[in-house]
């Protein structure tokens, strides 16, 4: 009895033994499958990964190609600015050199005019002086030396000759006495007669080299002015349609034959007008006009730097708002000083100074530099133009 039970007993021990045997072996089932899918996915992801890796090798090898691509490009664009940069510093040392050789023809037109007008007065003076030893020589030998013509081509004949020498012996001796220096001085008179001669004709020479040079100047001239005339005139055009929202606006020469000479009249159709003289259109057209006019010669011929007093203080709002548009173009040309009570030109300013006077009688100088942020506050806060 004693040995079944512990035979049952061991058989229960084996059977819990196999259903733990078989439960551990349906755990390691389950990890060995799951092993399986993890492996299956890192085969995938490792594939993948290779086809990444080719597409990087790819992309890496285009851009190289592209990077040495853009090298060659920005190699090229800094030898144009190089070449652009030397063609301008050598027309400018060109208009620099026509400059000054105009200066110095101006000042030897100026030097040759003065001497002309000196040798006129000495030639006078001369004229007088001959004209008085002619007088002179009429009256006491009643001749005139300069009309007095001596033909050699006659047959000589002593007898009348002596004749004649003696009659005029007679004469000279009832003329009374001679002025012995007066055939030195006609010599001198006349040598000095040909040295002034021969300056004036160089100064007339000279003249005309100066007359020369002008018309090749005037013709240079004229070539500059109607080029920059044009310029001006489309820039004009194209301000004017910027600050007035439309219209048309021209400049047109009164004589075009002579146009160094001629005036220049501006000619303006605001929107909604017919086109007529800028002595017809009221103020603030007119300011708005003269403005459009200055910011196209500013175009053409811009300046480190410009002044402007006060432009603005005869636009209305909505005027000031299109003016500080067109301004802002200009700020980044150039750098502006503006005297100005508007708020709304204000706000452009990098730095504001200001005049107050805390004192009766002292005047007191206050500056702010504005930073981006307050700048940006400031641009918040700005009014709606009105129409």
């Amino acid at each position: 009895m004693y040995r079944l039970s512990d035979i049952k007993a061991e058989l229960f021990s084996i059977k819990k033994e196999k259903e733990h045997f078989l439960a551990s072996l349906e755990r390691e089932k389950n990890s060995y499958d799951r092993f399986g899918i993890e492996i299956e996915n890192k085969e995938r992801d490792r594939d993948m990964n290779k086809e990444r890796s080719a597409s990087f090798l790819e992309t890496s090898e285009s851009l190289k190609e592209k990077n040495k691509e853009f090298s060659s490009f920005l190699e090229g664009i800094v030898d144009e600015t190089v070449g652009k940069k030397s063609h301008k510093d050598s027309l400018s040392r060109v208009i620099q050199s026509l400059e000054n050789t105009l200066k110095l023809k101006s000042d030897k037109l100026e030097t040759l005019r003065n001497n002309s007008r000196d040798l006129e007065l000495k030639k006078q003076e001369l004229d007088y002086t001959v004209r008085s030893i002619v007088e002179r020589m009429i009256e006491a030998y009643k001749t005139d030396v300069l009309l007095a013509e001596i033909n050699f081509d006659e047959p000589f004949n002593r007898d009348e000759t002596e004749k004649e020498i003696a009659l005029m012996k007679s004469k000279l001796g009832d003329m009374g006495e001679v002025s012995l220096g007066a055939v030195e001085e006609h010599k001198e008179l006349q040598e000095r007669y040909n040295f002034l001669s021969k300056q004036k004709e160089d100064i007339v020479k000279s003249r005309e080299d100066i007359m020369k040079a002008i018309t090749d100047i005037n013709r240079t001239t004229r070539k500059m002015f109607s080029e920059t005339f044009e310029a001006i005139k489309q820039e004009f055009d194209v301000y004017f349609k910027m600050l007035f929202n439309g219209g048309k606006a021209d400049l047109i020469l009164e004589d075009e034959n002579d146009i160094l000479e001629s005036g220049i009249e501006i000619v303006v159709r605001p929107p909604g007008k017919t086109l007529q003289s800028i002595m017809l259109l009221s103020g603030g057209e007119k300011a708005m006009t003269a403005i459009a006019l200055i910011f196209a010669i500013f175009k053409v011929n811009p300046s480190p730097f410009c002044i402007l007093d006060e432009i603005d203080a005869p636009l209305d709002e909505s005027n000031v708002v299109r003016f500080c548009k067109v301004l802002k173009e200009f700020l980044k040309l150039s750098q502006f000083v503006i005297v100005t009570h508007n708020r709304m030109t204000i706000q452009l300013a990098d730095i504001l100074y200001g005049i107050t006077m805390e004192e009766k009688g002292v005047s007191k100088i206050v500056s702010v530099k504005f930073n981006d942020e307050f700048a940006e506050t400031l641009t918040n806060q700005t009014v709606p133009a009105t129409k």
